[in-house]
């Protein structure tokens, strides 16, 4: 309103307008960088909760200048450090099927490692093992074949594809994952072992997944179609091997 009616001095007007310049310059290199860019920025609920309370705590604090509202900030700042430390030394087990068209692909996490168990050729530059880059900040990859089956937690998980032993022994109420279109009898291998869960990934025809879907819906067996339904994830707290 000021400068509606009088002029600013020449001395201020050189300075705002030196001010305004450097501020453009800083807007513009910043949206250059790349690396400023997040992209699947994970935040659980926790973090996000002790976050929206700093914020409502800080502003209030600047409106009241009141002292327990210092005290407060200190103590969700506290917490959020304290959440922020216990989750860095998370040692949760994960472990995805995941979806990769004409591929089977298996992920596993053991606290900060990723293991990629596949029989194709999975490197770095994989998509699938980008996506889990991005979301878990992480790069600290290794390689393993695919075996026959894991034990996750208290869950078995067979994989039958054209290479699978007819030796292995399968277990009742276990979690099957159907790979490389196998020449199996699946309304035969429902009625045997009366599986828990059958994953059918993006490795088989879509041929073969509306063949079995039909099947698995007449038999009323629980599944899960990585095509229709993204990966499916199994998680353990106790272990995670193959055999």
């Amino acid at each position: 309103m000021w400068l509606l009616f009088f002029a600013l001095p020449p001395p201020l007007v050189y300075l705002l307008d030196g001010l305004v310049a450097k501020m453009n310059q800083l807007v513009f290199w910043i949206r250059a960088q790349e690396n400023f860019i997040f992209s699947s920025l994970v935040i659980d609920q926790l973090t996000l909760g002790l976050l929206y309370a700093l914020l409502v705590c800080s502003v209030i604090w600047l409106n009241q200048k009141k002292t327990h509202w210092i005290l407060l900030i200190g103590c969700f700042l506290a917490l959020l450090l304290w959440h922020l430390n216990i989750s860095s030394k998370n040692t949760e087990q994960r472990f995805w099927i995941a979806h990769a068209y004409g591929e089977t692909i298996l992920v596993k996490k053991n606290g900060k490692q990723f293991a990629s168990h596949s029989n194709e050729l999975v490197d770095e530059n994989h998509f699938i093992l980008n996506h889990f880059t991005q979301n878990f900040a992480h790069s600290n990859w290794t390689t393993q074949p695919l075996f026959n089956g894991y034990i996750i937690g208290d869950e078995q998980l067979y994989v039958i594809d054209n290479n699978w032993s007819t030796e292995l022994v399968l277990q009742q109420k276990a979690t099957y994952l159907l790979s490389k279109k196998p020449k199996i009898n699946l309304e035969r291998l429902l009625k045997m072992f009366s599986p828990k869960m059958i994953i059918i990934d993006a490795s088989n025809s879509p041929y073969y997944v509306e063949q079995w879907e039909k099947t698995l819906n007449k038999t009323k067996t629980a599944y899960h179609l990585t095509q229709k339904m993204g990966a499916y994830e199994l998680t353990a707290k106790t272990r995670n091997e193959g055999f």
